[in-house]
């Protein structure tokens, strides 16, 4: 979206007039109403779609930090200053979603919202968010973002204006920053292999941050359709043991937002090997590629609708780039599956997707 585009969105939806915009102080909320979703962000399951679910959560954030709603001025805090000289991006993110925001009987065209200035760090600012229905106050969404200001040129952290930190730190909602941290990843997966395509970029011509977790889904319904076609297909034309995965939390720390990367082993064909999207299905010296890796999931499940998303971002990818979408499931954690997106040996993003569990298993 241009400039001029933003600057019409943000101007359409403060006119309407159910909007209703304030500000509250300590901590340092905004309070509006919010056109939410509409019917193209359904599924043909009959749920609201993942990245629909980001969208609108990003978007009432968006709209209230660059909203100026006191004598076309003032800001519920002045974000547009604050990262003048930076680039933001998205580190962490997590969304925990009420089933009833899956119930059709529950209006959920426009919403309300409210938006806080959770943290602020060194080069970090933590906000969280809540959509709910009008008038009942039932939360249907709470979101938490955590935002990361780096360099425009080295793309480093850098620290964001000492004035903001001294003037909003004593305003805001939480003790700490929010930040997820990465995970170690099994030898056998479903491996999906995707080509970044251009409508999945932003203005700075990255993946934009829902694509990833579109990724994750379209793989696990790619695992989903292979299994009904026959549930004890093993993809694997044949594997040895991989080197060692032992990738840590401890191991990516905040330096893997400054372009340093975690260096993971990986056989799997090279980017002119590939065209379109697929399941990898692996070769003589790949990783496991197994439908076993998700054995506990299915299309009912996927159905149920999210319940819990958790995106943790540490590298970037462009169009054309060639990822493999790692899915698995962990022992003792029931309708959820982990997600890893690698660029050859670049970690790029990992995610964890909870679903809500079947009637009969409630």
């Amino acid at each position: 979206m241009g400039y001029l585009e933003f600057k019409s969105w943000v101007s359409h939806v403060a006119g309407l007039p159910e909007t209703h915009f304030k500000v509250s102080r300590n901590p340092l909320t905004a309070s509006f109403r919010f056109p939410a979703f509409s019917l193209s962000d359904v599924n043909r399951d009959g749920v609201m779609d993942a990245t629909s679910i980001m969208w609108v959560a990003d978007s009432a954030l968006t709209f209230a930090q660059h909203y100026p709603y006191r004598n076309n001025e003032e800001r519920w805090i002045p974000w547009a200053d604050v990262r003048r000289n930076h680039l933001t991006f998205i580190s962490s993110l997590e969304i925990v979603i009420s089933r009833r925001l899956y119930d059709r009987h529950v209006p959920k065209w426009h919403l309300g919202a409210k938006v806080s200035l959770g943290f602020i760090g060194k080069s970090t600012a933590t906000f969280p968010a809540e959509l709910y229905i009008p008038g009942s106050q039932e939360i249907l969404i709470k979101q938490t973002t955590q935002i990361n200001g780096i360099d425009k040129t080295t793309r480093k952290s850098q620290p964001f204006p000492d004035w903001f930190r001294s003037k909003y730190e004593d305003q805001c909602s939480l003790k700490q920053g929010f930040r997820l941290e990465p995970f170690s990843r099994p030898q056998e997966t479903y491996v999906y292999r995707h080509q970044v395509l251009w409508i999945e970029t932003d203005s700075n011509a990255h993946t934009n941050f829902t694509s990833y977790v579109k990724y994750a889904t379209d793989g696990l319904h790619s695992a989903m359709r292979e299994a009904s076609k026959d549930d004890s297909t093993d993809f694997a034309s044949g594997h040895q043991d991989a080197t060692s995965d032992n990738v840590t939390a401890s191991s990516i720390t905040n330096s893997s937002f400054a372009g340093e990367t975690a260096s993971w082993t990986s056989d799997v064909p090279s980017e002119a090997a590939f065209s379109g999207n697929t399941a990898w299905t692996g070769s003589s010296t790949g990783r496991r590629c197994s439908r076993r890796a998700l054995k506990d999931m299915s299309k009912d499940i996927l159905k149920q609708g999210l319940k819990l998303l958790r995106v943790c971002y540490i590298n970037e990818c462009l169009e054309g780039d060639v990822v493999d979408v790692h899915l698995w499931q962990e022992a003792g954690e029931e309708f959820t599956v982990r997600c890893s997106v690698e660029k050859g040996e670049q970690l790029i993003c990992q995610i964890v997707l909870q679903y809500f569990s079947p009637p009969a298993k409630l």
